[in-house]
């Protein structure tokens, strides 16, 4: 969760940034938002892969 809350904490400050008409800041924040997408994926990847993982274990009674 801290992944996606750290995406949308970037999102937001590239938004303010741009309003304020501080472009420098706004591509650091771009470059961050980009990186926490990718981090986004990887966590979402990571729990497919658990998912699978738990379908194929044999059932124990």
């Amino acid at each position: 969760m801290r992944r996606h809350r750290f995406f949308h904490q970037q999102a937001a400050a590239l938004l303010n940034h741009a309003d304020a008409g501080e472009m420098a800041q706004a591509a650091q924040a771009f470059k961050s938002c980009q990186h926490a997408s990718r981090q986004v994926v990887l966590l979402l990847r990571e729990l497919q892969r658990g998912l699978r993982r738990k379908r194929r274990a044999p059932q124990r009674a």
